[in-house]
Formats: C-alpha cells, sequence, structure tokens
C-alpha cells in the first residue's frame, strides 16, 4: 500500500511538472506524456472519458498535498474545483458511514406512536 502511495504521489508531481513545463524536449521522465494528458484533460468534453477517468485521481491526490494558499493561482488550473470534489466525496463518504442515531430513527407508525407515548403503568 505505502509503495502505491508513493507512485501515486510521484504522478501528482509529475503532473505539477508538466502543467507549467514548456520544454519540449523536458529530461523529467513522463513529463511529455503527461503534458498531453493533461493538454487532453483541459479540453475534453466526453463525461465517460477513459482518459480523463484515470487522471482524476491523481487531481485529487494533488489536491490532497496543494499547499497554494486560497485565493491563489495554483498551477493546475482546476486544482480548486479538484479540492471541492474531493472534499465533497469525503463529506460523502463520512456521512454514509455515520450510524443513525436511535433518538433520530423516530417512530415509524401512528400505533407505535401511541404505545410511545402511553405513560408507563
Amino acid at each position: 500500500r505505502q509503495q502505491q502511495q508513493r507512485l501515486e504521489v510521484a504522478a501528482a508531481a509529475v503532473l505539477v511538472h508538466a502543467a507549467s513545463c514548456s520544454d519540449a524536449a523536458c529530461p523529467v521522465p513522463h513529463c511529455n506524456k503527461m503534458k498531453k494528458i493533461h493538454a487532453h484533460f483541459l479540453e475534453c468534453t466526453t463525461s465517460d472519458c477513459a482518459i480523463c477517468k484515470k487522471l482524476r485521481p491523481l487531481t485529487y491526490i494533488h489536491a490532497k498535498h496543494c499547499h497554494t494558499a486560497p485565493g491563489e493561482q495554483c498551477v493546475i488550473s482546476y486544482c480548486a474545483r479538484a479540492k471541492r470534489e474531493l472534499q465533497a466525496l469525503l463529506n460523502r463518504n463520512q456521512h454514509a458511514q455515520r450510524p443513525v442515531p436511535i433518538m433520530a430513527q423516530g417512530v415509524s407508525s401512528g400505533s407505535d406512536a401511541r404505545l410511545a407515548a402511553a405513560p408507563n403503568g
């Protein structure tokens, strides 16, 4: 699992480099390939694109580790959007994992409500 995380963070670092690199003969490994993927991602309008589906997790990894101050423009132009999407995903996952408190479950039918309201005695 740690090896996978290292590879993901390294790939996200290449994405950051490629987003601002203008050297056509850049010696950074995978830079030129990532430039093409990044350019595609910026222009793609296909909703179910396989290339974009592969890049999206990298954008979330970048967003998770990005230190760009609020209001400043990150080199990844869609970083702010990725941060919002990531936060929404985290919120949804946290909400789905929370158990429903017994009091919040309520009483389901009228006869149950009468039983719950009846005094003990």
